[in-house]
């Protein structure tokens, strides 16, 4: 069984591995993927496509930044923990299914892995994009 992740003052270590050195090293691997997608893709956003393919090539940018840091798996529209559909739990106790745009994870749930499998998760929306918010209970 893989090793639960240990926390330390400012890395994060996974199978006795150093996968990120702290806070600083993450945004920064997610700034350069958004560099990317407006120096490469910025047809994309100039022409107003779908926030659905500007969250793809993000995400094939995440996926190089993350790809070294012990196989870290980016998926779009990911919809799934373990066999079961992922849901979301908000404060007044309704359940939703979730579809996030982005997921930096380890494919499987805690029962397999040992830990937490979601380390990063990302709702893209484009600038005139409203969205009505809900307070979300997060453990």
């Amino acid at each position: 069984m893989p090793q639960k992740p240990e926390y330390k003052e400012e890395e994060i270590i996974l199978n006795n591995e150093t996968m990120i050195r702290n806070f600083d090293d993450i945004m920064q691997r997610i700034k350069s993927a958004i560099q990317k997608v407006y120096s490469k893709d910025k047809y994309l956003i100039v022409n107003n496509l779908h926030e659905r393919t500007i969250a793809h090539k993000f995400a094939e940018y995440l996926q190089s930044e993350f790809t070294n840091c012990n196989d870290w798996n980016v998926d779009c529209e990911y919809n799934k923990r373990g066999r079961n559909t992922k849901r979301l739990t908000y404060v007044d106790n309704e359940s939703k299914k979730i579809f996030p745009d982005i997921i930096v994870h380890k494919r499987g749930t805690e029962n397999e892995l040992g830990y937490n499998p979601n380390f990063l998760v990302f709702e893209i929306k484009k600038e005139k994009t409203i969205v009505k918010g809900r307070k979300i209970e997060t453990s």
